[in-house]
This record gives structure tokens, C-alpha cells and sequence, in this order.
């Protein structure tokens, strides 16, 4: 009988280490959302990134040129994106601007919205390739993006020879 406790307790503990690696992969929190410079909100499946957080809150829209580029974020894990964006003078491209896996090198920048008016309510929502939404925005959108992208970031130019400022907000779905 001691013999048998024994080789019970040996298995036990011999399993432990896996049963814990099997609860933390079948696990459905989302991965932590990275904002270099910043952290996102993180709500269930979703995260939140404030304009403060993504540096599109009242950023100044030159008269006739672009936007600085908003914070990048960390892409990774997404399966929808969702960028709201509003902007006081127009006519307004959104530039989307894609990083490399290291997540600091830039690919490719990419205008999929042009020709939006002043104060227009632009969205452009950014599908992966096994969730098929994808850019169902206002007004039009001319490139289609989709996720896996490792890092994006975005800018707003301004084809109006007055200034004006533009504000965002990214939504992320996991």
C-alpha cells in the first residue's frame, strides 16, 4: 500500500508541471497590447487606444502637408483594427504607415483613404485574412490592408492651405 501512495504521489507531481501548460494554453485572455511609449486599455478581447495614447489627440494638421506619424503600435495577435478618426480641415488622406518584424523598421507607407472632407467621421477598419472585414470606411477607401501586420502607425495630410488638427482612436479586437 505504501508503495502504491507512493507511486501516486511520484505522478502526481511529475504531472503537475503539465497540467499547468495545458490551463495557461487553453487560456482566453488576450495578449497584453503594446503601444511603444504607452499601454492600450485592455477590455476582455479588446483593446482601447486613447488619443493621448496613439499621439492623435488635437495633433496639428499642417496647411497643405502631413502629420507627424502617430505612436507605433504593436500589431501582433490582432484580428480587426479600427481606426476613428476626425480632422477640422480637409481634404484629408490617411496614411497608414506598416513596420517590419522588428517593429521599428518601416515597409511600407500606404494611403487607403483620400479625399475626405473637413470634419468628415473617417473609419477605416483593418480585417486579417480569416476575419474578412476590411476596410469599411467612410467616405473610400483605395488600398485594402490586412492583418498580420507586425507594427502600424498613421498620419493625416492635409491638401487645404489652412491648418487645422486631427484626432483618432484605435480599437483592436484579439
Amino acid at each position: 500500500m505504501k508503495k502504491a501512495n507512493a507511486l501516486f504521489l511520484a505522478l502526481t507531481l511529475l504531472l503537475l508541471p503539465w497540467n499547468a501548460l495545458a490551463q495557461q494554453r487553453t487560456s482566453l485572455t488576450a495578449p497584453a497590447p503594446d503601444v511603444i511609449g504607452s499601454q492600450c486599455a485592455l477590455l476582455g478581447q479588446f483593446a482601447s487606444c486613447s488619443p493621448a495614447q496613439l499621439g492623435v489627440n488635437a495633433l496639428t494638421e499642417p496647411g497643405s502637408g502631413t502629420t507627424a506619424l502617430s505612436s507605433i503600435i504593436d500589431t501582433r495577435g490582432a484580428k480587426q483594427a479600427t481606426l476613428n478618426v476626425n480632422c477640422t480641415q480637409g481634404t484629408i488622406t490617411l496614411n497608414v504607415q506598416t513596420y517590419a518584424e522588428d517593429g521599428a523598421t518601416t515597409l511600407a507607407l500606404i494611403a487607403p483613404i483620400t479625399g475626405a472632407a473637413a470634419a468628415a467621421n473617417i473609419q477605416l477598419v483593418i480585417g486579417s485574412e480569416s476575419n474578412p472585414a476590411s476596410n469599411t470606411v467612410a467616405p473610400t477607401a483605395n488600398i485594402i490592408i490586412r492583418l498580420p501586420q507586425r507594427a502600424l502607425a498613421f498620419s493625416f495630410t492635409n491638401a487645404s492651405v489652412t491648418a487645422g488638427t486631427c484626432t483618432a482612436r484605435l480599437f483592436l479586437s484579439y
